[in-house]
């Protein structure tokens, strides 16, 4: 991962007094401000904090290490966003550790020393003006097995690596080895993270049914040390994957467990999260007062904390709420204050505007103008590789290319948004898009292929709990039934 440049440092130490270090396991606090070579943490020392003042760097920590010794780190982060090279006595860079925990988490660092000598930790700061805090977690001598056990922690820190630098299937490879190490000694404590990032690379991949599956251990293994706020994300996180592998009860249970682990006082961003998750996942249920009540109270957060673009996201997302409950003009006017402040956002806030922009014109009768944002839309949806946003984005547009009297263009759309669920492995869309191209087949007057396409989509909405669309699709289906002289046929649907 490319690292920023850190501005050349002056260092100065303000030490407690060496008699008071001494065996006694305290900590020495530190304050990057003049010039000074670094400092050593001794065998005897169990911890050391660093401060960063303003733009400075931090100082190098000498660790000595007699040969064939078992060493474990905690570089916790206090307001402190930090990366942690570790450097053999030769010189040799052996581990480049920076996981994805912003400036509150803990960067984990484990080796065998082979031989004795001097190590030395760079901590190289990104973000922030706290401190971190070095612990020593374990250190003793080597045991069978750790050899094995460093090997798998090398893929871990690489794994990381490769996924914060958009490397997907490297990271899977080596996250992938890195748990078939843990496995074979036993287990680490780093093995829970493992699974954790695996499962962001899997999903990064359109590998949604294995993503779960590790988060999901990954959530349990968080549980189980009880580290909530770590739980709370992962949760909050797993939610969504539910819900497109058809799961939308097991979604708001991951959802509502978040919301018991994450405080609005101490986790005000991650509860935001989650509650705006738990409102897409009502409205799609069609559970629109309980949606709106969750995406008001995580707006309420995200004004408090002065996000802009997390607040233009669930601006948007109740928007389109009020759209379905006939509050247009709430809507249009939310929309409207949003969109200048969308510029600077993400793909994903940035293409829920322009849809539910588009809806508004569609609901207020002028279908041609929503073709504008919708087409921009598929553009920059396509353009941020993003498939489950183009999803949306195409199927939007075939909708209002059929109402125009295009039906090539609007098959077009949904033929390509139903090879991207696929590719995907979301059968909650594959399911929608099937039965699109089933009504579409049934208004161009070819029931055969109608049919086809409208059985084939119920199992579909069946497997990922979309009562409604498949009562719509039973229903479309009983048209074509009726239209080709089979009433039995289409009393049966209609009952069903």
């Amino acid at each position: 991962m490319p690292r920023p440049l850190v501005p050349a440092a002056t260092l100065c130490m303000s030490l407690l007094a060496a008699v008071a270090l001494a065996g006694s396991g305290c900590r020495a606090d530190v304050a990057a401000d003049a010039g000074a070579e670094g400092l050593t943490l001794h065998p005897e020392d169990r911890s050391l904090r660093l401060s960063r003042r303003g733009d400075g760097g931090l100082p190098e920590v000498r660790l000595p290490v007699a040969g064939d010794t078992w060493l474990r780190l905690a570089v916790r982060q206090h307001r402190l966003d930090v990366g942690v090279t570790l450097v053999a006595p030769d010189g040799e860079e052996l581990l480049q550790v920076d996981t994805p925990t912003g400036e509150r988490g803990t960067e984990p660092l484990a080796f065998l020393a082979d031989a004795g000598g001097e190590y030395r930790l760079r901590l190289e700061p990104f973000s922030g003006d706290g401190a971190v805090e070095l612990e020593v977690v374990e250190r003793r001598p080597a045991r069978r097995g750790d050899g094995r056990r460093f090997e798998a922690f090398g893929h871990w820190a690489a794994g990381v690596a490769l996924w914060l630098a958009d490397d997907a299937e490297g990271a899977r490879r080596e996250l992938g080895a890195a748990l078939r190490g843990f496995r074979e000694v036993g287990g680490d404590p780093v093995e829970t993270d493992g699974h954790r990032w695996l499962a962001a690379a899997l999903a990064d991949l359109g590998r949604i049914e294995e993503a779960g599956e590790h988060y999901g251990r990954t959530a349990e293994g968080y549980r189980a040390a009880g580290a909530a706020w770590d739980e709370g994300q992962v949760r909050t996180v797993r939610a969504p994957l539910l819900r497109r592998l058809g799961r939308p009860r097991a979604a708001e249970r991951s959802l509502l467990r978040a919301l018991e682990l994450l405080d609005a006082e101490r986790h005000p961003f991650d509860r935001s999260r989650a509650l705006h998750n738990l409102g897409v996942l009502r409205r799609e249920e069609g559970r629109l007062a309980a949606a709106e009540s969750a995406f008001r109270e995580a707006l309420e957060l995200r004004r408090v904390l002065e996000e802009p673009c997390p607040v233009v996201s669930t601006e948007v997302e109740l928007g389109s709420l009020l759209l379905l409950v006939g509050r247009e003009r709430e809507a249009a006017d939310l929309v409207r204050t949003a969109r200048p402040r969308a510029e600077g956002c993400g793909a994903a806030t940035r293409v829920s505007l322009l849809l539910t922009l588009a809806w508004t014109y569609h609901l207020a009768g002028e279908p041609a103008r929503a073709l504008e944002p919708l087409d921009r839309a598929v553009a920059l949806a396509r353009e941020a590789d993003a498939s489950d946003l183009e999803i949306g984005a195409l199927d939007r547009r075939g909708t209002v290319r059929a109402e125009l009297g295009r039906p090539v263009a609007a098959r077009r759309d949904h033929l390509r948004a139903l090879t991207l669920s696929r590719r995907a492995g979301n059968r909650a869309a594959r399911g929608h898009q099937t039965a699109n191209l089933g009504r579409l087949a049934r208004r161009r007057g070819e029931p055969l292929e109608a049919r086809r396409w409208l059985r084939e989509a119920i199992p579909l909405l069946q497997a990922s709990g979309d009562r409604e669309g498949e009562a719509y699709t039973r229903l479309e289906l009983a048209r074509v039934e009726r239209a080709a002289g089979s009433g039995a046929a289409a009393l049966a649907e209609l009952e069903r």
